[in-house]
């Protein structure tokens, strides 16, 4: 009979009733067999081919995703640019600006 093994708790009482009808139908296959001559084994039968078809949506966001990986992940002419103000003086910090996102930052958050 079944017994708890490794802490899993005692089986509910169908699937005892699973466990006995199993070992009786396997107990009755092996008598089958011993009076019984091996039936032929089944024919071989080639498995079914998958296929998947991509929507029009979606073989779009595949290209787009594509082109998206080709870019670079740093824009190089902005950041010669932002350099090259810092470096002359012209580059000027809003200061409200930026208290403005960092409010809208600590928002996230509540």
């Amino acid at each position: 009979m079944a017994t708890d093994i490794k802490g899993l708790g005692n089986p509910s009482a169908a699937d005892q009733a699973a466990l006995r009808s199993t070992s009786k139908d396997s107990s009755s296959s092996t008598e089958r067999s011993t009076s019984q001559p091996a039936a032929a084994p089944a024919p071989v039968t080639k498995p079914a081919v998958d296929s998947v078809n991509l929507s029009s949506q979606a073989q779009s966001l595949k290209t787009v995703e594509e082109k998206v990986q080709k870019l670079p992940s740093v824009n190089e002419k902005k950041v010669a640019d932002i350099k090259a103000a810092l470096a002359s003086g012209q580059y000027k910090v809003d200061d409200i600006v930026i208290a403005d996102k960092l409010l809208g930052f600590d928002e996230l958050f509540k």
